[in-house]
């Protein structure tokens, strides 16, 4: 959804609490054309018309504090009046400024081609796209959630997602929960119920900061492999396994290892205990 390939990224401790805003996902990027600079990312159950100072606020704060230009994303979630709002423009007198940001409108997403490439920082979010109120198809996302721990915690996400576009008796079939246990839980509470917007855009914000982890993750994961193979070989698939198992920090210095290493024997000797 963003432009570029080959693009990495890290997210940066803190956000823009000095502003006001703790829930801002702010990633630092480097790109091979572009070279390094800094990713905002807002996200919205609907568009807000004062969205456009927002993000020139946000990008100005972050170019002045990190030195690093700024590509501010805003994800709306649902339909709203303001959604065909990508920029912020203001003229005084003979002085103009414009802003531009990137506008992803969730509902225009194909859901489908979302499971298939299993883009896993979206998956809870398929039901409210184009196609997503497919049960089987919810079935499938449900599925590939609580077989992976690190994702399990998206669940009550997706089924928050799921209520907008599904009745109530729908969600708990797919969900496959008992409806006199899920309704003594608090986040079923909060799935259902309508009103409680701050509860819900802090629940997307840790939704989509997992999945960003997970990708940048699993994105590292692959780089490495097809390093391993192009330097040493179809034997380094013996090798899956393992790597598999490593955090994010782990198959960094392990992808260093491997464009340093003179042999499959080396870089095995690099791999932790």
């Amino acid at each position: 959804m963003i432009p570029g390939n080959g693009v990495r990224g890290n997210r940066l401790e803190g956000s823009f609490q000095w502003v006001g805003r703790e829930t801002d996902v702010l990633l630092r990027a480097v790109d091979p054309q572009e070279g390094e600079f800094l990713v905002a990312i807002e996200l919205q159950l609907h568009p807000d018309r004062r969205m456009p100072v927002r993000m020139d606020v946000y990008a100005a704060l972050g170019e002045q504090k990190y030195g690093l230009p700024v590509y501010p994303v805003v994800i709306n979630i649902l339909p709203g009046a303001a959604s065909g709002v990508d920029h912020y423009e203001s003229t005084v007198l003979d002085l103009s400024a414009r802003r531009d940001f990137r506008v992803i409108n969730l509902w225009e997403q194909d859901a489908q081609a979302v499971v298939d490439n299993d883009i896993v920082g979206l998956l809870p979010f398929v039901p409210v796209m184009r196609g997503g109120d497919d049960p089987a198809l919810l079935e499938r996302v449900l599925e590939r959630l609580r077989r992976t721990p690190e994702l399990a915690g998206m669940e009550a996400l997706l089924a928050e997602m799921a209520s907008h576009v599904l009745n109530q008796k729908q969600v708990l079939d797919i969900m496959r929960w008992d409806m006199e246990a899920a309704t003594g839980l608090t986040f079923y509470e909060e799935i259902l119920s309508k009103g409680i917007e701050q509860g819900l855009e802090q629940g997307l914000e840790q939704g989509l900061e997992r999945g960003i982890e997970q990708g940048h993750r699993e994105a590292a994961l692959q780089h490495l492999q097809r390093v391993l193979t192009h330097r040493f070989g179809v034997e380094t698939q013996s090798l899956s396994a393992v790597l598999s198992r490593y955090d994010l920090p782990t198959l960094e210095r392990l992808l260093d290892a491997a464009l340093d290493a003179a042999s499959i024997d080396t870089f095995r000797a690099e791999l932790p205990a």
